[in-house]
């Protein structure tokens, strides 16, 4: 009973109007802004019908990837999951709820239910509505409607392992520090080392050799996360997994494919059919890293939150 009344606080809490508003729009503005460019793409370029559904589908999963359940999502998650200990703590609410007939650890994992079920809901909600709104704005026939809402339930697979590991790692900070806004400068800090760390290191690198002979592919979170999606990528991108170059966002950004980010753009390998994964480590094992961080920081934050002195 404990659990589901805090799950159900917690979706109570998330589900303002104002709140909910900013974040659709957030969601969606980066979408729309870049799909007002693909359309004057398509317009110019006279791309048969069968090319254009390839353009657009190709086009719709990197975005996807990077913004709408890349950083977009990540920053919903770490603002939801931020204060989700801290605040209360700090407002004197924790103390109201532990000493109700509930245990930390249902309020911890209570609160993360509840974060990661509105975080569900709201980037299903902004991906259907990105479909429909770029069938009106490119526009596109019926095929390439029909590609894109096949793609979104493997964007949404996706969306959900990216919840998982920035609410948790939210929550163990919140745990933690009572300051929400330390809490949530640290989240966010994190989130650009976890996306922006393999790109980065680039610049300080000369071979691909470097990057995997010192394992930094290891804590290269774009690399986990992209090399983890990809068995999904293949199935968002209609059961073909495409030439890396026609990945270019994708591949430059998460470097799953061979070659990294290192290298020449337009390589010969760039055109090979299918795009060829680096296979530093196999996805399975990315899934399973990440899922070990979800597990530690949760059990962090169940610790430190029965440690917690709200007297």
């Amino acid at each position: 009973m404990g659990f589901k009344a805090v799950v159900r606080k917690t979706l109570i809490d998330l589900t303002g109007w104002k709140r909910t508003t900013i974040l659709l729009l957030l969601g969606l503005l980066v979408p729309i802004i870049i799909g007002i460019s693909w359309r004057f793409h398509l317009r110019d370029a006279g791309l048969s019908p069968d090319m254009t559904t390839f353009y657009i589908l190709k086009s719709f999963v990197g975005i996807s990837f990077i913004w709408t359940s890349g950083f977009f999502l990540a920053f919903a998650a770490v603002t939801s999951a931020a204060g989700a200990i801290s605040k209360e703590s700090s407002d004197g609410t924790l103390l109201t709820l532990v000493s109700k007939p509930i245990a930390r650890r249902q309020i911890v994992l209570g609160k993360f239910t509840g974060i990661v079920i509105h975080a569900l809901l709201m980037i299903t909600v902004i991906y259907l509505m990105q479909a429909v709104i770029l069938w009106f704005l490119l526009p596109v026939e019926a095929p390439t409607f029909g590609a894109l809402l096949l793609a979104i339930p493997w964007m949404i697979l996706y969306s959900l392992l990216v919840i998982l590991v920035f609410t948790s790692i939210s929550l163990a900070l919140s745990s933690l520090i009572d300051n929400q806004v330390v809490t949530t400068v640290l989240a966010c800090g994190m989130i650009f080392f976890v996306f922006l760390f393999g790109s980065i290191s680039v610049m300080f690198i000369r071979t691909s050799q470097t990057y995997e002979e010192n394992h930094l592919y290891m804590i290269d979170g774009s690399y986990q996360f992209g090399n983890a999606f990809a068995p999904a990528l293949e199935q968002a991108l209609g059961g073909e997994m495409l030439p890396a170059q026609e990945l270019g966002e994708i591949k430059g950004f998460a470097g799953i494919f061979k070659g990294g980010r290192i290298g020449e753009y337009y390589s010969s390998s760039d055109y090979q059919y299918p795009g060829e994964l680096a296979n530093y480590v196999t996805p399975a094992v990315s899934v399973i890293l990440l899922m070990v961080l979800v597990a530690g920081s949760l059990t962090v934050a169940v610790l430190t939150t029965e440690r917690k002195d709200v007297g």
